[in-house]
């Protein structure tokens, strides 16, 4: 028996149907882990350390040296401290007595190794690393050579560096109607005080300066207390770097004595400046600013 076309054609469009909707085991849906993925790479962020500079090698005269000298009386150590900023302090021990003196200036570089050390001509040999006084050395007859006792790292910056000059020298038994003790005499130095220092000024005051006697005593300048006995007093000021000041100052010293030192001294009585010898000052009965 023949179907009618019609349901053929309606037999077909439900089998086709039933087998689209139709899910078997195989077409489940996976687990979202099921599903392959395409790894992502993320661009790491990479940070280089920061460009080094090497600082300037130090000049090999920087630090501290030492020549030894034994004279007749003894051994004397002669020690010079270079610093960076192209300064220098000599510093000169008398080892028995314990004495010290002091000076100070600049320093500079001529060439490789060659230098100017003040008046004095400095060699340095950089095989065996020691320092040579050229000029000290052709005044002499032997070599001054110093050899190395801190490195430059070590040192530690050095007191305010102070130049004295004396001008002139009087010691005196009146001072404008004022008289110092039974047994004394004023002893008036006209002097100038530079900072060569670069880094700090020098506050001078009586107690900032100090002249020694023949005889190991010593005492400060008393200006303050002879205050309007004598024209242009040495003031109490601050000598920023650089700076020159000239003025007078007194002190009062036993009749004796003839021959003085003087210095200028930190809050410790240290030494901060060259050491000036006053010697066979001449005595007159008043202070004159043209003695004879």
């Amino acid at each position: 028996m023949k179907f009618p076309l019609f349901l053929i054609l309606l037999l077909i469009v439900i089998i086709f149907i039933c087998g689209c909707t139709q899910t078997t085991s195989d077409n489940k849906p996976g687990l979202a882990t099921d599903i392959p993925l395409t790894p992502v790479t993320t661009a790491a962020t990479v940070t280089l350390p920061p460009a080094t500079i090497s600082a300037p090698p130090k000049d090999p005269i920087i630090g501290t040296w030492i020549f030894h000298i034994y004279a007749s009386w003894g051994k004397v150590d002669d020690e010079f401290i270079f610093l960076e900023n192209n300064t220098w302090t000599r510093i000169i021990t008398d080892v028995k007595s314990n004495t010290k003196k002091y000076t100070h200036a600049t320093w500079i570089k001529n060439s490789a190794k060659n230098y100017t050390v003040g008046s004095h001509i400095f060699e340095y040999n950089i095989t065996s690393d020691e320092l040579t006084d050229l000029t000290q050395t052709a005044l002499a007859g032997f070599e001054f050579i110093y050899h190395r006792t801190a490195a430059a790292d070590s040192i530690m910056p050095p007191l305010p560096t102070m130049n004295i000059t004396v001008f002139d020298a009087q010691m005196v038994s009146e001072l404008n109607g004022a008289r110092p003790y039974s047994g004394h005499t004023f002893l008036v130095v006209n002097i100038s005080i530079k900072n060569i220092n670069e880094n700090g000024w020098y506050s001078f005051t009586d107690n900032h300066i100090w002249a020694s006697y023949e005889d190991g005593g010593g005492s400060n300048s008393i200006n303050d207390k002879n205050a309007g006995k004598l024209e242009n007093p040495f003031p109490s000021a601050k000598i920023v770097p650089g700076e020159v000041r000239q003025g007078n100052v007194i002190f009062g010293v036993p009749e004796k004595s003839k021959s003085f030192t003087l210095k200028l001294i930190d809050v410790n009585g240290n030494a901060v400046s060259n050491i000036i010898e006053l010697n066979n000052v001449r005595t007159y009965a008043t202070y004159s600013t043209n003695p004879d």
